[in-house]
Protein backbone atom coordinates (compact mmCIF):
# COMPACT_ATOMS: atom_id res chain seq x y z
CA UNK A 1 0.00 0.00 0.00
CA UNK A 2 1.15 3.52 -0.77
CA UNK A 3 1.15 6.20 1.92
CA UNK A 4 -1.86 7.77 0.20
CA UNK A 5 -3.82 4.50 0.21
CA UNK A 6 -2.76 3.93 3.83
CA UNK A 7 -4.09 7.34 4.82
CA UNK A 8 -7.36 6.80 2.95
CA UNK A 9 -7.84 3.55 4.87
CA UNK A 10 -7.13 5.24 8.21
CA UNK A 11 -9.62 8.02 7.49
CA UNK A 12 -12.24 5.49 6.32
CA UNK A 13 -11.85 3.49 9.55
CA UNK A 14 -11.90 6.57 11.78
CA UNK A 15 -15.02 7.91 10.05
CA UNK A 16 -16.80 4.59 10.63
CA UNK A 17 -15.68 4.57 14.28
CA UNK A 18 -16.84 8.16 14.72
CA UNK A 19 -20.29 7.42 13.26
CA UNK A 20 -20.63 4.42 15.56
CA UNK A 21 -19.62 6.46 18.62
CA UNK A 22 -21.96 9.32 17.68
CA UNK A 23 -24.87 6.89 17.31
CA UNK A 24 -24.11 5.49 20.77
CA UNK A 25 -24.00 8.98 22.27
CA UNK A 26 -27.25 9.97 20.55
CA UNK A 27 -28.96 6.83 21.85
CA UNK A 28 -27.77 7.45 25.42
CA UNK A 29 -28.71 11.15 25.19
CA UNK A 30 -32.24 10.28 24.05
CA UNK A 31 -32.59 7.86 26.98
CA UNK A 32 -31.27 10.52 29.39
CA UNK A 33 -33.73 13.11 28.08
CA UNK A 34 -36.62 10.68 28.39
CA UNK A 35 -35.59 9.64 31.91
CA UNK A 36 -35.07 13.25 33.07
CA UNK A 37 -37.85 14.97 31.11
CA UNK A 38 -39.50 16.47 34.21
CA UNK A 39 -36.22 17.81 35.57
CA UNK A 40 -35.19 19.26 32.20
CA UNK A 41 -38.61 20.91 31.74
CA UNK A 42 -38.46 22.38 35.25
CA UNK A 43 -34.95 23.70 34.68
CA UNK A 44 -36.00 25.36 31.40
CA UNK A 45 -38.98 27.03 33.11
CA UNK A 46 -36.77 28.18 35.99
CA UNK A 47 -34.17 29.57 33.54
CA UNK A 48 -36.91 31.51 31.70
CA UNK A 49 -38.30 32.97 34.93
CA UNK A 50 -34.79 33.81 36.17
CA UNK A 51 -34.03 35.67 32.93
CA UNK A 52 -37.24 37.69 33.24
CA UNK A 53 -36.62 38.54 36.90
CA UNK A 54 -33.01 39.54 36.24
CA UNK A 55 -34.29 41.91 33.54
CA UNK A 56 -36.70 43.44 36.07
CA UNK A 57 -33.87 43.81 38.60
CA UNK A 58 -31.78 45.62 35.97
CA UNK A 59 -34.73 47.96 35.25
CA UNK A 60 -35.09 48.74 38.98
CA UNK A 61 -31.34 49.35 39.24
CA UNK A 62 -31.41 51.75 36.27
CA UNK A 63 -34.38 53.59 37.79
CA UNK A 64 -32.53 53.90 41.10
CA UNK A 65 -29.43 55.18 39.28
CA UNK A 66 -31.47 57.77 37.37
CA UNK A 67 -33.03 58.97 40.60
CA UNK A 68 -29.87 59.05 42.75
CA UNK A 69 -26.87 58.93 40.42
CA UNK A 70 -25.45 56.16 42.64
CA UNK A 71 -23.58 53.56 40.58
CA UNK A 72 -23.97 51.02 43.39
CA UNK A 73 -27.68 51.24 44.18
CA UNK A 74 -27.68 48.00 46.21
CA UNK A 75 -25.26 45.27 47.28
CA UNK A 76 -24.48 43.04 44.31
CA UNK A 77 -26.08 45.45 41.83
CA UNK A 78 -24.08 48.01 39.91
CA UNK A 79 -24.19 50.45 37.04
CA UNK A 80 -21.49 50.78 34.42
CA UNK A 81 -21.43 53.32 31.64
CA UNK A 82 -20.98 51.85 28.18
CA UNK A 83 -20.43 53.58 24.88
CA UNK A 84 -23.04 52.85 22.22
CA UNK A 85 -22.40 53.76 18.59
CA UNK A 86 -25.20 54.75 16.29
CA UNK A 87 -24.62 55.24 12.58
CA UNK A 88 -26.20 54.66 9.22
CA UNK A 89 -24.15 51.90 7.53
CA UNK A 90 -24.80 53.40 4.10
CA UNK A 91 -23.48 56.81 5.15
CA UNK A 92 -20.55 55.22 6.98
CA UNK A 93 -19.59 53.22 3.89
CA UNK A 94 -19.83 56.31 1.66
CA UNK A 95 -17.56 58.18 4.05
CA UNK A 96 -15.05 55.31 4.33
CA UNK A 97 -14.90 54.86 0.56
CA UNK A 98 -14.53 58.64 0.06
CA UNK A 99 -11.36 58.72 2.19
CA UNK A 100 -10.03 55.53 0.58
CA UNK A 101 -10.29 53.49 3.77
CA UNK A 102 -12.21 50.56 2.34
CA UNK A 103 -14.36 49.07 -0.39
CA UNK A 104 -16.71 47.29 2.03
CA UNK A 105 -17.63 48.47 5.51
CA UNK A 106 -16.37 46.47 8.48
CA UNK A 107 -18.99 47.59 11.02
CA UNK A 108 -17.00 46.31 14.01
CA UNK A 109 -13.90 48.26 12.99
CA UNK A 110 -16.04 51.30 12.17
CA UNK A 111 -17.66 51.22 15.63
CA UNK A 112 -14.23 50.95 17.25
CA UNK A 113 -12.90 53.93 15.29
CA UNK A 114 -16.05 55.96 15.97
CA UNK A 115 -15.87 55.15 19.70
CA UNK A 116 -12.18 56.13 19.88
CA UNK A 117 -12.81 59.34 17.91
CA UNK A 118 -10.04 58.57 15.46
CA UNK A 119 -11.57 60.79 12.75
CA UNK A 120 -13.50 63.97 13.56
CA UNK A 121 -15.75 63.78 10.53
CA UNK A 122 -17.01 60.19 10.84
CA UNK A 123 -20.78 60.01 10.42
CA UNK A 124 -22.49 58.72 13.54
CA UNK A 125 -22.73 59.37 17.24
CA UNK A 126 -21.39 57.79 20.40
CA UNK A 127 -23.60 57.86 23.46
CA UNK A 128 -22.72 56.90 26.99
CA UNK A 129 -25.51 54.69 28.30
CA UNK A 130 -25.88 53.27 31.80
CA UNK A 131 -26.04 49.48 31.96
CA UNK A 132 -27.09 47.54 35.05
CA UNK A 133 -24.97 44.63 36.23
CA UNK A 134 -25.81 41.86 38.70
CA UNK A 135 -23.16 40.07 40.70
CA UNK A 136 -23.14 36.28 40.63
CA UNK A 137 -23.08 36.42 44.42
CA UNK A 138 -26.09 38.41 45.61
Amino acid sequence: MTPLEDQIQKVRELRALHVSMKMGIDKKWAAYVKENEKLLTSEAACRKTLTEEEARLREFALTAYQETGDKKPAPGVGIRIVKVCEFDPTEAKKWAVSIGACLALDETAYKAALTKGIFDCMPGTVKEVPQATISKEL
